[in-house]
């Protein structure tokens, strides 16, 4: 999987994407155990989608398998079109 510093992820309100440590996190008001992430552009809280690992790929991170060489944390994150089905 990317590491947070390099996952992305898109907000479904304004499509905006942001990486994972750019993310507003805050406590969840309603439940003092759990966190909530906020979009840096819009503000809208939650309603995030998983943004495939590829350079450059805005599909949705919907596979993973785990990489040979250790690179992107040990696991890739991947839309449909950049699964590696030779793995």
């Amino acid at each position: 999987m990317a590491t947070d510093t390099e996952k992305q992820w898109k907000c479904s309100e304004c499509n905006e994407i942001s990486l994972e440590t750019a993310l507003l996190i805050a406590p969840n008001p309603f439940d003092e155990t759990d966190t909530i992430g906020g979009c840096p552009l819009c503000l809208a809280v939650e309603g995030f989608i998983e943004i495939c690992d590829e350079p450059g790929c805005e599909g949705q991170a919907t596979r993973g398998y785990p990489t040979k060489d250790g690179s992107h944390g040990g696991y890739r994150r991947t839309c449909y079109r950049h699964y590696d089905r030779k793995r």
